[in-house]
């Protein structure tokens, strides 16, 4: 959560990751963070809404209490979690990487040469800096197969070096 002071002087608490990292980036709008252009801000929406697609069903499995799949998994060491696990590392988490990859892979500016940033943008923007740490703790996240996982995808680990 971040408190926020307003220039009326009440405050508020702003909570969830995108939200509070999109108020900071509009909060300074020269920095590039958040682009200005519709079209590139729209890339920025849909890399940050694909990386919360991506983390779902990572956080169904390790908090099942909290999205009320304890029972239906079984726990952490249950048998639906071993199938709800096998199926994130084989099928899930490499359809979304495949996806970054191809993202990074086709990432390029006007004037036609690769960024290395996530939409094609000449500075980093905000789902740069979601997606970053996300790839560097997914690629030793065991739920995913991070460590085994991770290698299949240059792109990416050139993203996060």
């Amino acid at each position: 959560a971040l408190l926020v002071t307003a220039k009326d002087g009440c405050t508020e608490k702003l909570v969830q990751t995108a939200s509070i990292i999109r108020f900071i980036a509009k909060s300074a709008p020269t920095s590039g963070l958040y682009p200005e252009d519709p079209l590139l801000a729209s890339r920025v929406d849909a890399m940050v809404d694909q990386a919360t697609d991506m983390m779902s069903s990572v956080l169904c499995v390790k908090y099942q209490e909290r999205f009320g799949f304890a029972g239906a998994l079984g726990g952490p060491e249950g048998e639906g979690t071993k199938k709800v696990e096998e199926a994130i590392q084989t099928s899930v988490m490499p359809r979304h990487l495949g996806f970054f990859e191809e993202v990074l892979t086709n990432s390029w500016r006007e004037l036609g040469q690769p960024v290395g940033w996530l939409c094609g943008a000449k500075d980093p923007t905000i789902a740069d800096f979601i997606l970053g740490p996300q790839f560097k703790q997914l690629s030793t996240n065991p739920i995913v197969g991070g460590p085994e996982l991770f290698p299949k995808y240059p792109k990416i680990q050139a993203f996060v070096a």
